[in-house]
């Protein structure tokens, strides 16, 4: 069922289980390396796309046909992607946007990576403002939503949702602070530089607080640890970080996506990838700029 969130009721389902309600969720695929939904632009055929919190905007590396304005690049997790502002309709997953959607339609650059993956696009849900700022988040585009928790299910798990208007309820939230204003007049907020304090075998790494950025294509967790050696944490290490009265532990181990901590002194700040909604439901609320935790 296609859903037109022009009008929400006619997405309900019904229920009172302190979930959205019954508005459709966007179907997730989990994979070991990555979250994955599908995009439909204009009418082409569905187009795989990893969900990234850790990026802004919606980036289409297939052809399709769209409204082209102006020239436009951005660097995501490294790669250069070169392109033009687009514009067109955009169906995520069952739920049709309302409106024509910016968002950049790539012809060049280090696609490689992605597409070698069967991955043909990004879906960057970051809450922060876009570069140019016409292309940012998507779900802060749909009226009347202004919160959405990413379920991917547990370790193990292949199927995951991207829940609408999710209610904050059993989840541990830690405020953003504000970032500007998007272009709907929503506030854009600093997500990528949350107070994360480790430890690691019990005893605080140096330095012990950094700004964490919380990326679900990340397949390893990144501390500083200026102490530590380079490289993976030993496997059978004990980790653990808090960010406000959020806290998260685990056994280190070699698996990417699922338990691996890589100490790099030289990283600009620390990073959580897909371990933690592995562990985690993760709950983002575009209104009062916090993200949510919710043990699975």
């Amino acid at each position: 069922m296609k859903c037109l969130l022009v009008l929400v009721a006619a997405c309900r389902a019904g229920g009172d289980d302190g979930s959205s309600g019954g508005i459709t969720p966007i179907a997730l695929e989990v994979t070991p390396s990555a979250m994955l939904a599908t995009v439909v632009v204009n009418g082409s055929a569905p187009i795989p796309v990893v969900v990234d919190t850790g990026s802004v905007g919606l980036r289409v590396f297939d052809p399709v046909t769209a409204d082209l304005g102006d020239a436009a690049s951005a660097t995501v997790h490294g790669h250069l992607l070169v392109g033009h502002v687009a514009t067109a309709t955009v169906q995520i997953g069952d739920i049709q946007l309302p409106a024509a959607l910016a968002f950049e339609l790539v012809d060049s650059g280090d696609t490689g990576p992605y597409t070698d993956a069967g991955i043909h696009g990004i879906l960057g849900l970051g809450l922060g403002a876009g570069a140019p700022a016409a292309i940012y988040n998507p779900l802060a585009q749909l009226p009347g939503i202004t919160t959405y928790a990413i379920h991917a299910g547990g370790v193990g798990s292949t199927a995951g949702s991207l829940e609408l208007a999710a209610v904050p309820r059993g989840y541990t939230t830690v405020d953003l602070p504000p970032a500007g204003a998007l272009p709907d007049g929503l506030m854009a907020w600093t997500d990528d530089a949350l107070a994360g304090c480790y430890r690691v075998s019990g005893s605080p790494v140096d330095p012990p607080c950094t700004d964490t950025a919380i990326d679900s294509t990340a397949t390893t967790d990144t501390i500083l640890a200026n102490a530590l050696p380079a490289g993976p944490l030993a496997s059978g290490t004990a980790f653990a970080v808090a960010i406000g009265a959020f806290s998260s532990d685990f056994t280190a181990g070699v698996t990417p996506g699922q338990d691996l901590v890589t100490v790099d002194p030289s990283a600009p700040g620390a990073t959580l990838g897909l371990e933690l909604f592995l562990r985690f439901d993760v709950l983002y609320d575009l209104a009062t700029g916090a993200i949510g935790f919710r043990a699975i």
